[in-house]
């Protein structure tokens, strides 16, 4: 099964930084072996550089959230997140 997302919330913390909240769908309230999380952004002016962020979230992972910084004021973002097991890797 994939995990799938519930819901993705942004929340502007200053013009330089972005909080992400991230909301698993609660029909996968325990999965084991757990979930690896993989985040990635670009700004509309990088064309198709990403940044990307990677973390293990465990196995009763339903919500977390984290920090995108050091961003340009007045730029527009892509954000992508994407959940899978931490088996597949």
């Amino acid at each position: 099964m994939k995990p799938k997302l519930s819901s993705v919330t942004l929340v502007p913390v200053s013009p330089f930084e972005i909080l992400v909240q991230v909301t698993v769908d609660p029909s996968l309230e325990v999965f084991p072996p757990g979930f690896s999380q993989l985040t990635r952004y670009k700004s509309e002016f990088d064309g198709d550089i990403w940044t990307e962020m990677g973390s293990d979230l465990g196995s009763e992972f339903l919500t977390t959230e984290f920090r995108l910084s050091k961003l340009s004021p007045h730029t527009n973002y892509l954000i992508e997140v994407k959940l899978r097991s931490s088996e597949v890797g």
